[in-house]
């Protein structure tokens, strides 16, 4: 009798022992996992600040599958004649950019995935994009992960601030202001000719410096000449030294934001995918309003075509569109059928 209780004794004991240890393995393996959740390094994804400043996750872009040699080049004609066509008709050659992506999906998916999204982005500019030009957007990311980008413009021969680009500094200061944890971008290389030292970021800065503005909050991208270049540039910019930074507010001329909102959001979405980075969205936007008798809204698609040329290296296409007499003889003689 006294055994069989024994026994019944060390069979509980145990069993208690064993659920006791299963409890255990089970914290563990919990705190692993939740661990590896977190390592961006492990599942592909990047952890940024949000507006609150909590931790958020976005997953990094994916990088396209290799493609050899004869595939780029037919990948990337296809991707010519997409820009050709919208360049010159707009949303009417939405039909004829389907069937090339159609075909550049059969090339690489992720190739067509990611010009899929871009020719979308674009259609967005041309059809529901709006200008903001009465007051500085609301509801806008009140932390660190926002970057206000104010486009440079040339700079007066002696390398002082002309009245369009002061107009847009002012415009910038208000955003500055309204968004006080936000980063404030400047950018543009050296553009004054009788002043080879003077560049429009540097310019800029000091502009915001003389205004108050705190130049802990300044950052400077002073090599580029084109809005492309300034794309590229502050994407990489960013992303080596401001990986918080997920979003931006782009600031300009009224007639730049179509077509500099496009090249900004068409570059990110290139370099994040070439390179295998977080994505960085142009959320909104901030015009000093002021229009330009040379860049004429109604040749708002002249320009982006230009643009996305020399987005994807295309210099004779890019060069088409920019001049007035390549542009007037393309599209009486060599714009292309739908």
């Amino acid at each position: 009798m006294i055994m069989e209780k024994t026994d019944r004794i060390r069979k509980i004991f145990m069993l208690c022992l064993a659920v006791l240890l299963l409890a255990v393995n089970v914290y563990i393996m919990i705190l692993l996992l939740g661990s590896n959740r977190n390592a961006s390094s492990d599942y592909g994804v990047n952890t940024v600040s949000d507006g609150d400043g909590l931790a958020a996750e976005e997953p990094v872009s994916s990088a396209e599958e290799p493609m050899s040699e004869e595939e780029k080049a037919a990948a990337d004609q296809l991707v010519d004649k997409m820009i050709l066509y919208y360049g010159s008709y707009g949303s009417k050659a939405d039909q004829k950019v389907d069937e090339l992506l159609t075909e550049l999906n059969g090339i690489n998916a992720g190739y067509g995935e990611l010009w899929t999204k871009i020719m979308d982005y674009w259609d967005y500019i041309n059809t529901d994009f709006a200008v903001n030009e009465e007051a500085v957007p609301d509801d806008l990311p009140e932390g660190d992960n926002l970057c206000i980008i104010v486009l440079g413009h040339k700079l007066a021969p002696e390398g002082t601030i002309r009245y369009e680009l002061n107009g847009r500094l002012e415009r910038a200061l208000e955003c500055a202001e309204k968004y006080p944890n936000a980063w404030v971008m400047c950018t543009g290389g050296g553009t004054a000719s009788h002043n080879k030292t003077a560049t429009e970021a540097g310019q800029m800065c000091q502009w915001f410096i003389q205004k108050g503005l705190d130049s802990s909050r300044l950052i400077k991208e002073d090599k580029s000449k084109t809005t492309v270049e300034n794309a590229q540039n502050c994407y990489d910019i960013l992303t080596r030294k401001y990986p918080q930074v997920d979003s931006v507010l782009l600031v300009s001329s009224r007639y730049h934001l179509k077509w500099g909102d496009l090249l900004f959001e068409a570059s990110f979405m290139k370099s994040s995918n070439e390179k295998n980075k977080p994505m960085i969205h142009v959320v909104s936007n901030y015009a000093f309003p002021k229009d330009s008798a040379f860049y004429k809204t109604k040749y708002n698609l002249r320009w982006q075509a230009a643009g996305m040329f020399e987005l994807v290296g295309d210099e004779e296409n890019m060069n088409a569109f920019t001049y007035d007499d390549s542009y007037a003889y393309l599209m009486t003689h060599k714009k292309p059928k739908l």
